[in-house]
């Protein structure tokens, strides 16, 4: 498959995300997958915009950053699994760790491997980095 395009989404899942201080959420994490879900996803899929060669990962940034989703294309299959992490209650554990993060972030673009692909690395957090290094 050609990937046209990758988007590298940084999620905080610390601590501080299961706050329930955004309107119509019961949580920031929840917030956070719903607004990527919706206005990165759907909204694009229903204007035509995107398609199976655009491609997504998602990073996890907890004291550790796991990717939870990785090169998934677009479509509404991806959708539905953004829609199933933001529904994780109480997922935010840990200290929000930039680093390791940022260096997944960047090792997952540069595994792209595709010459004319264009890349998008979102980083989504509601405070500063915990680690200071």
């Amino acid at each position: 498959m050609k990937i046209t395009s990758h988007t590298v989404l940084v999620v905080d899942q610390s601590t501080s995300m299961n706050e329930s201080d955004v309107h119509g959420h019961r949580s920031r994490s929840r917030a956070a997958y719903y607004a990527i879900a919706n206005e990165i996803i759907a909204d694009p899929l229903l204007m035509g915009r995107v398609s199976f060669t655009d491609v997504v990962t998602v990073i996890e940034m907890r004291t550790y950053a796991e990717i939870t989703i990785h090169m998934e294309p677009v479509s509404w299959t991806l959708f539905n699994k953004i829609v199933d992490l933001a529904n994780n209650i109480k997922s935010g554990k840990g200290h929000g760790n930039y680093i390791p993060a940022l260096e997944k972030a960047f090792s997952t673009l540069l595994s792209t491997n595709v010459n004319d692909c264009a890349q998008l690395l979102l980083f989504l957090s509601d405070g500063r980095p915990s680690d200071h290094y």
